[in-house]
């Protein structure tokens, strides 16, 4: 009988052993209070807080969110909230991404062109200019800042436009390739920002 229970507690165990780890708890209700308008949000460049409808872009112009989304921009398993800000209807002008960070909501900001085309692996297109672009990863969020890396790129040159796949360098046949796996992937859904989507996602 003794062994019988022993071989019992050792698939208990091992069956244990296998679980996943637990997912990191998602603060949703922190991200809900900001978007309603009901908490402030601390800008990262100044550390000031204001509250969302108070926000201006770097040139002091009003901007507004028109749609939203949740995704896992740096992979630590818990989403971030990326804002689609505009001048006004369809006049699209910058992204936010808001993460949380010691019981507060933080904002970064992202030009236009430097945040498209997010997938659900929290990849994304990034651009700044006709023969410099490519693919990029957030590594980290810092207290000002965020950090991110292109993986997968082309570069204007005096010898022409450079391409890289992987951080290496590589052919035009190359590139193409790995931009059309990269296309391939599947792109974060973007919510309209109303008071019923925030209730019905957070």
């Amino acid at each position: 009988m003794e062994q019988f229970f022993r071989q019992i507690i050792a698939v208990i165990l091992s069956a244990a052993a296998a679980l996943p780890p637990a997912a990191p708890p998602q603060p949703t209700e922190d991200f809900r209070s900001v978007l309603l308008g009901e908490t402030q949000m601390v800008l990262a460049w100044s550390q000031e807080k204001i509250f969302l409808n108070e926000y201006r872009d770097d040139l002091d112009f009003e901007v507004e969110p028109a749609r939203f989304a949740q995704v896992d921009l740096d992979g630590d398993g818990i989403c971030e909230i990326v804002l689609w800000m505009c001048f006004g209807a369809n006049m699209y002008a910058e992204f936010e991404i808001l993460r949380a960070e010691n019981g507060e909501i933080h904002c970064y900001p992202q030009v236009y062109r430097g945040l498209q085309d997010i997938k659900t692996d929290g990849t994304y297109c990034g651009s700044s200019g006709a023969g410099d672009w490519g693919y990029y990863k957030i590594l980290s969020f810092g207290e000002t800042e965020s950090e991110d890396e292109p993986f997968t790129w082309c570069e204007s040159s005096e010898q022409g436009e450079l391409y890289y796949v992987n951080k290496e360098p590589a052919s035009r046949q190359e590139f193409e390739s790995a931009c059309a796996e990269q296309d391939a992937k599947e792109i974060i859904v973007w919510y309209e920002f109303t008071p019923e989507n925030i209730d019905a996602l957070l």
